[in-house]
């Protein structure tokens, strides 16, 4: 950086990056503080950053470009004003309506912010501010380095701010709103100026957002309004729930009632198509981000939070976004051709510094890959439908450790393969090997050899793209068919020196898992559920069919529906008994099971304890009932019936839950049942049950009464019946709770090591209610608007699972 016309050099700073600290040039770099001599900084950088260079007065500047580890290629660069008046004369035919002029931009002290932020002595006396959540409450959701970043916490004066500046990374979203004056009662006598400030002091004071809550205004003649302080890449609160990483914009007026003008779309695609140039944004494409699938360019509506809805930025501007992202998309070729620059690469001569050229003794430094993989020549053999853990030897030629679970990608696995991260199981010195394990698995992948590209990725925040280039792995996976093909010669051939660099070893499976593998069934399972509540020494029961009375496999005797059946317990020296009582006839047994085809039970002396008040008792049942004498006259009763009726009855969740929500809690539920009922895993220390109807034990099950005001929710099973969570082909059990405080829980994780412990930014600010450990009901209700179907609610929550079917 230089000046060519022999003034003086200004005061210059520079930035890596527009978070950190603007660094002051130091006084060696000049001589005399005068242009004669070229003032240079060199510095190298990869496409991914860039380099801000601030000065105090207009300075003319030359850029020099090279590129150390590309020789001879072509270095290119986008240059432009760090300053937001950015109308260029040759555009202005472009963008501006007919016969008005090219239009403005007011920053905040032009219309008149008030005293450039609001401090926090103006409003703590009046209000318990939540600040951070009220609008960044997003931010959980965010990678560490992603979250917006703290820059500023008084103005001017020293004074504190009431809202804190805080500065976004990186922008990926612009959400279009109005503002929504009432067009009855608008003064048309005010002014835009008058305007602006009026919602500065709404959203500032009325909605407690300590500034105006947009990133930019344009009024009805194309103008344009610097909003929030802090600048376009400051967090503002324009939306709820997606204000980290977005930029939002407004334009003045209530298209519900009346249409944008022309100047007002014009210069929004003006404005958006710098912005997305900046920020290296996409205006005609969709992308998932906290949660939404939305497009780029977004209306208020489209990524508005649960429970937050709107009708910003009204139905007449809404129906013209599709307009504007065409029309953005344009306007970037256009500003893209006047910002671009070409440059000779490799330290070529510089047609504005004529002294400066490539040093011939200038030799490029030759440095081993950061990350080296061991030689592999061989190739792995995976039977169509099989899997293995993989072990690869990495050496860390870097200057720094390698913390334990560093991770390495595949990043070309072909279709049906599933390949995953491979992480290191214990820390790695520079100058030292170790090892990287991952489990590959041929699920659904067409016979032939596929090569593996393995990456590095954990060490690309350190080193550039071109540096890691060295650091690749191709490693040939063939499938080979079915298990039955898996033959002996092809193990013989595993074991043979192709293999020392990458051995297989058995998938790792959790603690719980490793006595027995639950095999697919063809026939629906059935369950047996105790019923907790009752607390008695006899049961009578009436039935709506026959009924047949068992003790083991013994027919005791038969009745027809309607007739009153007692069973009492009764005290027996050897061992307590029950007593069959019917319409006056006596039957002793030491168990009873009664037996329906297609009818219910209804245990008359029982009422639910927690829900049977009133009319609806919940005591009504499908399938049989299992009557048992624990001892000291009271009874046990057990519920045993099919898996899929067991669901009609379970009270989980109410019918008015989104449909994917409910689908998603129906296939956890089916789930924990069929591990704890199928598998080699109990709940209780006994086989005559296999859970209780009890939420606090296991779950919440009301019988056949809760499918008479629960119709849909059989309706809803069906689409899922049989289908369960899997781990490697095997049933778990994936939890789920209402609601979070802001986090999931890692109590259990050595437990459920697949259930992931994140932020849950959705349920921000909420009472956490259950045990917190895997799904969230309210985050999942939220996802389920959104429009994310069940399988993907499901995967949002847990991590390496399958959804497969299993009767």
């Amino acid at each position: 950086v230089f000046t060519l016309d022999g003034t003086p050099i200004p005061n210059i700073c520079y930035q890596e990056e527009t978070t950190a600290p603007c660094k002051d040039w130091h006084a060696g770099e000049l001589t005399d503080g005068h242009a004669e001599d070229i003032v240079e900084l060199l510095y190298f950088n990869d496409t991914r950053q860039q380099l801000i260079v601030k000065v105090d007065q207009p300075i003319e500047v030359g850029v020099h470009f090279f590129n150390s580890t590309l020789a001879h290629r072509s270095a290119r660069a986008d240059l432009s004003e760090n300053s937001q008046e950015y109308f260029d004369d040759s555009l202005s035919k472009s963008f501006r309506a007919a016969g008005q002029t090219i239009p403005r931009f007011f920053s905040r002290a032009e219309w008149g912010a008030d005293g450039e932020g609001r401090t926090a002595n103006r409003f703590e006396r009046f209000f318990k501010p939540k600040r951070w959540k009220v609008f960044g409450e997003d931010q959980k959701a965010l990678e560490p380095k992603l979250r917006p970043k703290l820059i500023q916490t008084d103005n001017a004066d020293g004074e504190q701010l009431y809202w804190p500046i805080y500065q976004n990374p990186e922008l990926r979203k612009f959400i279009v709103h109005h503002t929504g004056e009432a067009i009855e009662r608008r003064d048309n006598t005010r002014s835009n100026f008058q305007i602006v400030r009026a919602i500065e002091k709404y959203h500032s004071y009325s909605r407690n957002w300590g500034d105006i809550g947009y990133n930019y205004l344009i009024d009805k003649q194309g103008n344009i309004y610097e909003g929030r302080q802090g600048g376009p890449d400051s967090l503002a609160a324009h939306t709820f729930g997606h204000n980290s990483l977005s930029l939002g914009v407004s334009l003045m007026g209530n298209f519900q009632h009346e249409n944008p003008t022309d100047a007002q779309l014009n210069v929004l695609s003006l404005l958006l198509a710098d912005h997305a140039l900046r920020f290296n944004i996409n205006p005609t494409e969709k992308s998932s981000f906290l949660g939404k699938n939305s497009d780029n360019i977004s209306g208020h509506r489209d990524v508005a939070r649960h429970g937050h809805g709107t009708a910003c930025p009204g139905i007449n501007l809404y129906e013209k976004l599709p307009q504007v992202r065409t029309k953005t998309a344009e306007f970037m070729k256009k500003i893209a051709k006047h910002r671009r620059i070409g440059a000779r690469d490799f330290l070529g001569r510089s047609s504005i510094a004529p002294n400066v050229q490539a040093d011939p003794t200038f030799k490029i430094e030759s440095k081993p890959a950061p990350a080296e993989f061991g030689a592999y020549s061989g190739k792995i053999l995976l039977a169509r439908g099989a899997q293995d853990q993989v072990q690869i030897r990495v050496k860390n030629n870097t200057n720094e450790n390698w913390d334990t679970l560093s991770e390495i990608s595949v990043k070309n696995a072909p279709d049906g393969m599933l390949v995953s991260k491979f992480r290191n199981p214990r820390p790695i010195r520079p100058g030292q090997s170790g090892v990287f394990r991952g489990t590959i698995k041929a699920d659904k992948t067409a016979n032939g050899t596929y090569y593996l590209s393995f990456w590095p990725q954990f060490l690309e925040k350190k080193f550039f793209a071109t540096q890691l280039e060295k650091s690749k792995l191709q490693l040939p996976v063939s499938v080979i068919g079915g298990n039955d093909l898996f033959t002996a010669s092809t193990a013989s051939l595993m074991q043979s020196n192709s293999f020392k660099q990458a051995t297989i070893k058995k998938a790792w499976r959790p603690p719980s898992l490793q006595k027995k593998s639950v095999q697919p069934t063809t026939q629906e399972p059935d369950v047996k559920i105790k019923i907790a509540g009752f607390d008695a020494e006899y049961a009578e029961i009436v039935a709506d069919n026959l009924v047949e009375f068992y003790e083991g496999q013994k027919l005791i005797t038969r009745t027809s529906a309607g007739n009153t059946i007692k069973i009492f317990g009764q005290s027996d020296i050897l061992a307590p008994k029950l007593r069959l009582e019917i319409n006056g006839q006596t039957w002793e047994a030491n168990d009873l099971e009664l037996k329906t085809d297609d009818g219910s039970l209804t245990i008359q002396n029982y009422h639910n304890p927690r829900f049977g008040y009133g009319k609806v008792k919940y005591n009504q049942f499908r399938g049989n009932l299992n009557i048992y004498n624990t001892g000291g006259k009271k009874l046990m009763i057990v519920n045993e019936l099919p898996l899929e009726q067991y669901l009609w009855g379970l009270a989980e969740q109410p019918k008015t839950e989104p449909l994917e929500k409910q689908k998603a809690i129906h296939i956890l539920a089916r789930s924990y049942v069929y591990v704890y009922s199928q598998g080699p895993r109990r709940k209780f220390s006994t086989y005559l049950y296999d859970l209780e109807d009890d939420p606090r034990t296991s779950q919440l099950y009301l019988g056949e009464e809760w499918e008479k005001y629960h119709q849909n929710q059989k309706n809803i099973l069906t689409k899922t019946t049989g289908q369960i969570v899997t781990l490697d082909g095997q049933a778990v059990i994936a939890p789920y709770f209402t609601q979070s405080s802001g986090h999931s829980s890692d109590a259990w994780a050595k437990q459920y090591p697949w259930a992931k412990v994140q932020p849950l930014p959705y349920d921000e600010g909420l009472e956490a209610k259950g045990h917190g450990i895997g799904l969230s009901g309210n985050t999942a209700h939220v996802l389920a608007d959104q429009g994310m179907k069940h399988k993907d609610i499901i995967d949002y929550f847990f991590a390496g699972v399958a959804v497969e079917k299993k009767y």
